[in-house]
């Protein structure tokens, strides 16, 4: 059908369609592995570390915090 509509003749119909085949799985074997070669944002990163005494710090001002916002609550009741 496709050799009448286009007036196209083969040498070997099996060695085109062959061809044909051998091209068209190179392409998905090309874009399977642009897909796996692409990166999330997210993996660029590296986890920050934080120094102990600067965490320690944080839970020091929460607990200041904390009791301020219950010595408020104390005084509107």
């Amino acid at each position: 059908m496709y050799k009448k509509s286009k007036g196209v003749e083969y040498d070997s119909d099996y060695a085109t369609i062959k061809r044909w085949v051998i091209i068209r799985v190179e392409e998905l074997e090309e874009r399977k592995n642009k897909s796996k070669t692409k990166t999330n944002n997210y993996n660029k990163y590296e986890q920050r570390e934080y120094p102990t005494e600067f965490l320690e710090s944080l839970y020091e001002n929460n607990k200041i915090l904390e009791s301020n916002t219950e010595e408020d609550d104390m005084e509107m009741e």
